[in-house]
């Protein structure tokens, strides 16, 4: 079986007769030309996709400016309990999404004689409306260290504070966990 690969413009329906030469160039011609035209959707395509990229970008950003501005910081404290206790203490705030309502947390690091033995935190949400306040959720979470047991967690609001108890312990020595955050009629936290 013989199979032809030599193909005229004749052998298409055309009227001339041209070489294979002649073909070889009409259809670089025509693959430039795809290309040409390809070239041009890629080009916009990758312009599509940029715009996209910087489009989200900028949304990615302004969330996390948002993010950003409603965070208000750390105060940060150290209170001696006695008989070689003492507690780091840590207290954030976020603004809520409302402007009457906020976000708060406490974190105790408890030491004793130096030795890092547990932490507790508290979180809580409160409501304000300039004239009164509530505590309107709550919730903590602790751990003991080196030894340690956190144990006893309770967690609790009542009117316009959130609290939390608990103990840690080791070997019989029992140390009271105790966390509270208060909040008046006008957002103030302590």
């Amino acid at each position: 079986m013989v199979i032809n690969t030599e193909t005229t413009y004749a052998d298409l329906g055309g009227e001339e007769d041209y070489s294979q030469n002649e073909l070889d160039e009409l259809a670089k011609q025509n693959i430039e030309q795809i290309a040409k035209e390809h070239q041009y959707d890629k080009n916009t395509l990758k312009r599509v996709i940029a715009l996209l990229s910087v489009s989200m970008f900028m949304a990615l950003f302004r969330f996390l400016c948002f993010a950003q501005e409603n965070s208000f910081g750390k105060k940060i404290y150290t209170e001696d309990l006695g008989d070689g206790v003492t507690v780091v203490v840590t207290l954030s705030e976020t603004n809520g999404i409302a402007r009457s309502s906020r976000t708060h947390s406490v974190t105790k690091e408890y030491y004793k004689d130096g030795t890092y033995i547990g932490v507790a935190t508290l979180y809580a949400s409160f409501y304000y409306d300039g004239s009164s306040s509530s505590a309107t959720a709550a919730s903590g979470a602790g751990a003991g260290s080196n030894g340690w047991s956190y144990s006893g967690q309770s967690v609790w609001t009542s009117g316009n504070s959130a609290y939390l108890n608990a103990t840690l312990s080791r070997n019989g020595t029992f140390i009271p966990v105790s966390l509270s955050l208060c909040c008046d009629a006008y957002g103030n936290v302590s």
